[in-house]
Order: structure tokens, then C-alpha cells, then sequence
């Protein structure tokens, strides 16, 4: 089975059990819901209402002409995730010509009438329980967005610099290897190629592909999951009573705790256990819906734009932190270094170097355009046009020559009997070049014994 990239990805996979038993918490049912795409949303009000099958064709009177590819992505998304289901063909019907006349839906049934309570009831409380404030609103979002960012920068300075791995928790160091972020070599951890492309995704991608990655390993998917699609629904700055959860939701809210997402703060004149959940966290879902629908360079509040380009190949960073500093040491040439900024510049041998290492032209220009000052926002396009495209010139000059192993063969019985080999070759799909004095091709069995018989004959 392939990885999972996004949750939905993940969700796919799932059996139809746990799917159904999902559907069984109404949280989970709204998570999915406002992340599905706006066709998709449609689909699943008008079936609300709908106790009799529906063909797929008779669905098509609600899309207009030019939406027919969307609607077929949509239809495949919702059956997919067992949020519509396909059912027998009623009683009475009449077999059609059309294949989509003869398939028929209907909207899962522990899904609607979850969802359906959900619409129904105006103030639906949450499972967890939030608890009277005890500190300054400001204060706590100070610390707690401090906090989610000082947890996930820890993970990728660690990818960085070999050396801080040691301090990491075990299970994330368990994560970085099972998603190939990282390889155990000499007794250390280094990063790979899709580490340094991990380097410049955003940062909810970057959640998302450590979340999907404990979510395979817990014995607690379905509670995690759960509890994660919740999480989107808390309120910044609110914090909730862990006292009433179950030892596995508690297991849990340890392990997002390690991500950023969850923070545990003492309180000193409270004895009941609580947790905050981080600006990550409550983000963390919907976000995921901008990323499915294509937007994956998306700012986030969490980090302010801080990289100027100039059309000369020069870039400054407003930045003293190490890790946006040895982020940008990917792709550039840092030249100089003061207390609140570094210069630096684009060059052919920077952008060679990340290429190297796995990182395309598009993640380059990407990452330059999600971290954009605000006063490069300004622009369009955000990322000067001739430091765009010359990152991508740059990046085609290493498939300008393709190499290919192979076998030249020269010296043959005669003209016929060479143009009957580069023939065959043809017809074998091996044959890599030829010329008037030789050609070469893929090494081949069927070939070298075609050769053999033309040149004994």
C-alpha cells in the first residue's frame, strides 16, 4: 500500500469498520465535512434528506456541463471514505445503457444521522471540558505559540545537526525513520534527500506527515483520530479537563504534546489536570483542507514573513534563528551575518547543491514565496520572474545528458545485416542510438542471440 500524504489519504485506507465506527463521534463527522471540497459539501446536504438510492446519472442534473470532471473527482472522494455508499439497484428498476444509470448511492447511515444531530442541535458540547481561566488571555497565547514553536523546531533542528538528535524523545526519533526523514548510519542519525525536501515544506504538511505516521503505528487509531478532528473545534487560550478521559486519550495527549500541539502548563492553585491546545492544533484540520484543494504555500500565523529577493539574485532574511538560517544555508549562499538579519545569494553552485540533495526548483521558489516579507508580498509575482526562472533553468541543466548502460555493437557482416538489427532493436525497445558505423542499445538476451544467428548466416 502506498504512503499516506494527507489525511484523506489515510482515511482511505482505512477498513470500512473503523471508517463506520469513526463516524460514530460527531466531531469527526464535522472535521471531514468542512475539508471536503464545495461540490463535494453540496452532495452530502442535498443526500441528507434522501432515504431512496439515487444513480450516479441522476446526479448529473445538479453539476453544470463544465463541472463534469470535478463531479466525478467528488463522487469517487465521498465512496472512497464510506461517507456515501454504494447499494443495490431498487426494485423495479430498469437496467440502463448508461453503466452510471445502473449504480446507485446513498449517504453512509452512521454518518447522517451523526451529522444530522449535528446540524440539528445549535450548541453542541464538546467531550472535553473547558475549565475557568487562571491566567492573562495574552499571556497564555504568548506562551503557548512560544512553546508549539520551540516542540516542532527541536525536530527539525535535530535534522540539521546530527548531533541534538540524542536529545529528541524516542518516538519522534522512531517517526523521522519510519518516514525516511532521516537514516540510521555509524551509530548516528542522518538526514536523507526527502528530509531536505521536508526541510521546506510548510509547516502543517510537515505536521501532517509525522501525524500519519504515528496514526499507522498506535494501537489507538480511531481514538487519535478522533481526538486530533476535535482538537480543530477548541478555542485558543481555553483550557480542558483531562480528569474524566480514558488512559488511552490521555496516552495520546502525551504523544501530541511531543508535536506541539498539545501543552500540559502546572497550574498552581488548581489540582484538577488540564491541557492547552496550541494554535497548531486548533489549525491543524483546517488547514489540511487548503492543502487538498491544491493551496500548499500557505502562511501561518505562527511564523511572519521574513525573506526579501531582489531581481540581482540577492537575498536578505529579517531572522536571527538558527533553524530558519540553516534552512535557507539549503539553497543559498549565506555572505554575511548581522544581529538581525543575514545576506545572502542565489547562485548556480547553491542551487546545484540542493538539487543534490533532492530539492526541485519549485520547492526552492515555494519556500521563498511562503516566508515572503510582507513588503515582497506586495509584488506579483511574489518571487522576481528572472530568479524564478533561472532556479529552474538551473535545475533542467542536470537533464540536458541522460545516462543510459548499455552495449555498442560495430563491425557487422554487412550493411543489410546492421540494418537488421537496429531494426529488431526497434522492435525489442532497447535500441538506445545508432549511426552509420554502429549502434547502441540495453543489454538484451533476445538481441545478443538475434546477432549470434545474422552473423553466422
Amino acid at each position: 500500500m502506498a504512503t499516506a500524504t494527507t489525511v484523506f489519504d489515510y482515511l482511505i485506507s482505512l477498513p470500512r469498520g473503523t471508517l463506520h465506527a469513526l463516524y460514530a463521534d460527531p466531531w469527526t463527522c464535522q472535521a471531514i465535512f468542512r475539508d471536503l471540497h464545495g461540490l463535494a459539501k453540496q452532495y452530502v446536504v442535498r443526500l441528507m434528506f434522501v432515504s431512496t438510492p439515487m444513480s450516479l446519472s441522476s446526479l448529473l442534473n445538479w453539476v453544470k456541463p463544465d463541472e463534469i470532471s470535478q463531479h466525478k473527482d467528488c463522487l469517487e472522494k465521498l465512496i472512497a471514505l464510506h461517507v456515501c455508499e454504494e447499494v443495490s439497484q431498487p426494485q423495479g428498476h430498469i437496467p440502463s445503457k448508461n453503466p452510471d444509470g445502473n449504480r446507485f448511492i446513498l449517504l453512509n447511515k452512521t454518518f447522517q444521522m451523526k451529522f444530522n444531530d449535528t446540524i440539528a442541535s445549535a450548541n453542541q458540547e464538546s467531550w472535553l471540558k473547558p475549565l475557568e481561566p487562571t491566567v492573562d488571555q495574552k499571556k497564555i497565547e504568548k506562551e503557548l505559540q512560544e512553546y508549539s514553536q520551540r516542540c516542532f523546531d527541536a525536530i527539525l533542528n535535530s535534522m540539521l545537526n546530527p548531533k541534538e538528535t540524542k536529545s529528541l524523545h524516542p518516538s519522534i526519533q522512531r517517526l523521522v525513520l519510519q518516514t525516511g526523514l532521516m537514516e540510521e548510519a555509524k551509530n548516528s542519525l542522518h538526514i536523507t534527500s526527502k528530509g531536505f525536501q521536508f526541510l521546506l515544506w510548510d509547516t502543517y504538511t510537515q505536521i501532517w506527515t509525522l501525524l500519519l505516521a504515528y496514526l499507522s503505528t498506535t494501537e489507538n487509531q480511531r481514538d487519535a483520530l478522533s481526538l486530533i478532528f476535535q482538537l480543530s473545534f477548541l478555542k485558543m487560550g481555553q483550557h480542558y479537563s483531562t480528569n474524566h478521559l480514558s488512559p488511552s486519550h490521555l496516552r495520546i495527549i502525551q504523544d501530541l504534546s511531543l508535536f506541539g500541539l498539545i501543552y500540559q502548563r502546572r497550574e498552581n492553585n488548581r489540582t484538577e489536570k488540564s491541557f492547552y491546545p496550541t494554535r497548531l492544533a486548533i489549525a491543524l484540520s483546517s488547514t489540511q483542507s487548503a492543502a487538498h484543494n491544491g493551496n500548499t504555500h500557505t502562511h501561518t500565523s505562527s511564523s511572519e514573513g521574513y525573506i526579501m529577493i531582489e531581481q540581482n539574485y540577492r537575498m536578505y532574511a529579517y531572522t536571527n534563528s538558527p533553524l530558519q538560517i540553516a534552512v535557507l544555508k539549503q539553497f543559498v549562499k549565506i555572505t554575511y551575518k548581522l544581529p538581525n538579519m543575514v545576506m545572502g545569494m542565489i547562485s548556480r553552485e547553491s542551487v546545484r547543491d540542493a538539487l543534490r540533495h533532492g530539492i526541485t526548483a519549485n520547492q526552492m521558489i515555494g519556500y521563498m514565496r511562503q516566508h515572503a516579507h510582507p513588503e515582497m508580498l506586495k509584488n506579483f509575482p511574489v518571487v522576481p520572474e528572472t530568479v524564478a526562472d533561472q532556479i529552474r533553468l538551473w535545475e533542467t541543466e542536470r537533464s540536458r545528458i541522460k545516462y543510459e548502460k548499455g552495449i555498442y555493437y560495430e563491425k557487422f557482416p554487412s550493411p543489410a545485416a546492421q540494418a537488421n538489427m537496429v531494426e529488431y532493436a526497434k522492435q525489442l525497445g532497447v535500441l538506445l542510438w545508432s549511426s552509420d558505423a554502429g549502434f547502441f542499445a540495453k543489454e538484451s538476451d533476445l538481441l545478443k542471440e538475434y546477432i549470434k544467428k545474422v552473423s553466422k548466416a
